[in-house]
């Protein structure tokens, strides 16, 4: 019996075909990985809030304000822009 090494990427399948004689049998595998499948391992997705454009213009479309989510403060003349990046809810940020 043969081992598949250490998967240090996403989780990865596939398929394996198995033939003998008339018979046939075919087998799904899969390997879990050991980076987050939401971030690809880099512990950070678009804002939920701003959709990564680190405004929200919702309610004042000629005062936008800067994202407090991810990060800014303020509007948009007077403030911080948010990064439009915010911390993976599925790892915490570690990418893993």
């Amino acid at each position: 019996m043969s081992q598949t090494k250490a998967n240090n990427g996403g989780k990865r399948s596939g398929k394996v075909t198995l033939k003998a004689d008339e018979q046939t049998a075919t087998i799904a595998v899969s390997q879990a990985g050991n980076i987050c499948p939401t971030c690809n391992g880099k512990g950070k997705v678009k804002c939920t809030k701003c959709h990564g454009r680190g405004l929200i213009t919702e309610y004042n479309n000629d005062n936008p304000s800067c994202c407090t989510k991810c990060g800014g403060s303020g509007n948009m003349y007077g403030g911080r822009r948010g990064s439009g990046r915010m911390t993976c809810p599925t790892c915490g940020g570690d990418g893993k």
